[in-house]
């Protein structure tokens, strides 16, 4: 690294060490709550009764903040410890010594029939990032639990423009009574795009935006949601679903379209964390388009659909897990066919490469090691900012704190990571350890931040390194000392081909110095069957030859095979036709 940036990089951190001594303290908390829901008679107290307690080993103290969602003659108040406050104290400070536990004592007196709630937020005064919050409702009786269901079977679908995607939803009436439910979408799409409604059997037109239903105890009526993609974009319908009988309860889902051609798929998969708005701001921000895809809410990514793009950047937040074995297989496609794939969150290598993890499998092992060339070393507690590896074409000139600034201020888990195979290590965290890899597999790439890329310190930095990873994906990015020819000065190619039972791989070298070059051969299912060669090789022509036989020595069915030849980090594909 740059002695000057280095000096930088040491001076903020210096500053920040004396500037926020706080940081090096341990502030950690938790709230057991026993129960969130409880029937109560009217004029009698529904007590929540929580407790509030100080994991961490520094003081602390804590802004709890009461907001009420009930009829206006229901009572709410809050008691901590032994204090009760009045109905109109909505905020109180609760300070807790390190290891501390004190009661939180919520109670909501219900003064009329129905159903009410109460939310209660918690933000510790030394670490923002400490932010629970949790909701307690009361039915008075005959009000408790939902007096309808409203679910869906899909809420995204990646939908060609022109396209209509239906999405297919029921309305079941089971409060006991004949209720009128009244439906209202709300539309967050381009003009050019067509919302609809469909009930039961009839459909209204795009202008119709709200509808009645009325259903007898019991009785169960089909609501589809119609989206037709008229432009490359995203659009969403948000459906809402309120009783009649009781206008407190309510429901709401949304459907969303996304369409190929645009730039970028985001994924959100931390379980609606929400730090894919720090994503997808940095994207838009660098000139692509970007359409999103809530893990949680969406679903299952089949493989078809994620072809669709060009490049997926996907992140899990601070979530253990993030990705499971149908994910691995769409990606590992994904990525061999030509896409590329920028992956971030904490915990993530932790989560499927130490054996202690309960996600540890030797499949999701092997999924971080040959397709992202990472594997996992150690949790790096320690590590404060990041910067580039020296002489790195992607984040050679990047140096940034990893929390504090602008950013999500997550950044509390860091995974240490290591090389695998052909791995690249591409920045270090100030610890020393690495923190991001990069790799090729197949036609396509991999960037893997083993920190939260939402918790960067700026939107500058957040901009400068996500700039650069798409520049790197779009082959926008060119090694220092290699302006003059290609590493492969000709397409690769095979000879004879068709062939029976042996052919020739050929290409050539270019450049002056030796390469670091691997031939592999795979199937129409993207598997490897056959490492031809990996090693060092000098400039000029080269002469591979495969024999139709698998790495066992087993010949081979007839059939289609592609031999990728890489050099370096350039590769080429060849088309080979096996025949008996």
């Amino acid at each position: 690294m740059k002695l000057s940036r280095l000096i930088t990089l040491l001076a903020v951190l210096a500053a920040v060490t004396l500037s926020q001594g706080a940081a090096l303290a341990d502030y950690s908390f938790e709230l057991l709550v026993p129960e969130t829901e409880l029937e109560s008679e009217i004029g009698i107290i529904a007590a929540f009764d929580n407790v509030m307690h100080n994991t961490g080993s520094s003081d602390d103290v804590y802004t709890v903040t009461m907001v009420k969602n009930s009829p206006e003659d229901w009572v709410a108040t809050m008691c901590s410890g032994t204090t009760c406050y009045p109905p109109f104290i909505t905020e109180i400070e609760v300070e807790l010594a390190a290891g501390e536990e004190k009661d939180l004592i919520i109670d909501i007196t219900p003064q009329s029939p129905g159903v009410g709630s109460v939310s209660i937020t918690i933000v510790s005064q030394n670490d923002g990032s400490i932010n629970v919050f949790t909701v307690f409702t009361v039915n008075t009786p005959g009000m408790g639990g939902p007096n309808f269901e409203f679910v869906a079977e899909d809420h995204g679908a990646i939908s060609a423009i022109g396209n209509l995607q239906a999405f297919h939803a029921t309305l079941t009436n089971n409060s006991g009574a004949s209720d009128t439910y009244t439906i209202a979408l709300t539309k967050n799409m381009d003009a050019s795009w067509v919302g609809t409604i469909c009930e039961g059997e009839t459909c209204y037109p795009p202008f119709i935006t709200e509808i009645n239903v009325t259903l007898a105890d019991g009785e169960q009526t089909n609501i589809d949601i119609d989206i037709t993609a008229q432009s490359i974009g995203e659009g969403t319908i948000v459906v809402d679903v309120v009783s009649g009988n009781n206008p407190d309860m309510t429901d709401s889902l949304n459907f969303t379209a996304i369409t190929p051609g645009l730039d970028v798929l985001l994924v959100a998969g931390d379980n609606g964390g929400g730090f894919d708005a720090w994503y997808r701001t940095s994207l838009e921000a660098i000139g692509n388009t970007v359409g999103t895809w809530d893990r949680q809410e969406m679903g299952q990514l089949e493989v078809f659909e994620i072809a669709e793009f060009e490049t997926v950047v996907w992140e899990t937040g601070n979530i253990n897990g993030g990705l499971d074995i149908n994910d691995f297989s769409a990606l590992a496609y994904f990525i061999n066919h030509g896409g590329d794939l920028f992956l971030s969150g904490q915990n993530l290598a932790y989560s499927y490469c130490d054996p202690t993890s309960p996600f540890f499998s030797s499949s999701s092992v092997g999924w971080f090691q040959n397709i992202l060339h990472t594997d996992y070393d150690f949790a790096d507690e320690s590590a404060m900012a990041a910067f580039g590896a020296e002489g790195d074409i992607v984040t050679g000139d990047l140096a940034f704190m990893l929390s504090g600034g602008d950013g999500a201020g997550n950044n509390t888990s860091l995974d240490a990571l290591t090389t695998y195979g052909d791995g690249i290590g591409s920045m270090y965290y100030d610890s020393g350890n690495l923190a991001v890899t990069r790799g090729l597999y197949g036609d396509g790439k991999t960037f893997f931040c083993g920190f939260g890329f939402e918790g960067i310190d700026s939107a500058e930095n957040r901009n400068a390194l996500m700039s650069q990873v798409m520049a790197w994906f779009n082959d926008e990015l060119t090694p220092a000392g290699d302006m003059v020819a290609p590493l492969l000065a000709s397409k690769p190619y095979a000879s004879p081909n068709p062939f029976n039972p042996q052919t020739s791989i050929m290409f050539e070298v270019g450049g002056t110095k030796n390469v670091n070059a691997d031939v592999v051969i795979f199937n129409l299912k993207g598997q490897a069957v056959r490492n031809i060669f990996q090693g060092s090789v000098s400039p000029g022509p080269q002469n591979l030859i495969w024999d139709g036989r698998n790495n066992d020595g087993r010949n081979l069915a007839t059939g289609v095979y592609f031999a990728r030849v890489r050099l370096n980090e350039e590769a080429e594909t060849v088309k080979m036709t096996l025949v008996k």
